[in-house]
């Protein structure tokens, strides 16, 4: 369900499928587990996710917060148009910096 990688300093989660209720556990579980020492730095890829719900993107805030704790940063990517128009709509996109393609994301962090 989630793909999670490293490039460099940087840790690329890529969910597949809906980020809906039964799978938010799993999701922030997944993130904070890959997390290692210094300044945590994520990227989550939603190219494959078609959906999120209420709970999606509670999880995402709640993994923002989290991650800004510890002096880091959440990014998304490749967000398709109505995960855009859901992130829009419901406030929660303008509280992420979004990219066209994880790599740019990721490369963000290098600025």
């Amino acid at each position: 369900m989630f793909a999670l990688e490293r490039q460099g300093a940087v840790n690329v989660i890529r969910p597949h499928g809906a980020l809906e209720a039964k799978c938010c556990e799993e999701f922030k579980r997944v993130v904070l587990q890959g997390l290692g020492g210094g300044r945590p730095m994520i990227v989550v890829d939603l190219h494959d996710v078609p959906l999120i719900d209420g709970a999606g993107l509670e999880a995402l805030v709640d993994l923002r917060d989290a991650l800004e704790a510890r002096g880091g940063a959440v990014k998304l990517a490749a967000v398709n148009p109505l995960c855009a128009d859901i992130l829009r709509v419901t406030g929660v996109g303008p509280q992420f910096e979004q990219f066209p393609q994880s790599r740019a994301a990721v490369g963000s962090f290098a600025v």
